[in-house]
């Protein structure tokens, strides 16, 4: 079976294109907070000939992805971080390795987040 490419769908009362990208529920609270919305992502082609929708999907996909990947780096929140806290610890006192990815790996480097996540009570300020 092979994937479906993502396409753009008719606004129902504008008739302008758009293309829609589905949020798993894992991270719809960290996109009502980032982009105010919460079960997808959506992104106006501005036009209403589906041949030019088409050829602005890509550009179109381009950002919308751009957004998915800011809710992938949100941190998680005191309880999630407890509980992979404990798991890791869990795991290096059971005898396992801590890979920390080599010299050049930037695994212990701090994720910057876009502006707009700042002050709302889950990401800390830059000192």
């Amino acid at each position: 079976m092979a994937l479906a490419m993502i396409r753009p769908t008719k606004h129902p009362k504008s008739g302008t294109y758009r293309l829609r990208l589905a949020v798993p529920k894992a991270l719809q609270d960290a996109c009502k907070a980032l982009h105010g919305v919460r079960a997808e992502l959506i992104e106006s082609l501005h036009t209403k000939n589906c041949r030019e929708a088409k050829r602005l999907v890509p550009a179109a996909e381009e950002l919308l992805r751009a957004k998915f990947a800011r809710l992938n780096a949100i941190p998680p929140t005191p309880e999630a971080a407890a509980e992979i806290a404990a798991k890791w610890a869990a795991w290096i006192a059971g005898g396992a390795p801590l890979d920390t990815g080599g010299e050049d790996s930037d695994v212990f480097e701090p994720v910057l987040l876009p502006e707009t996540a700042r002050g709302r009570g889950w990401v800390s300020s830059p000192r």
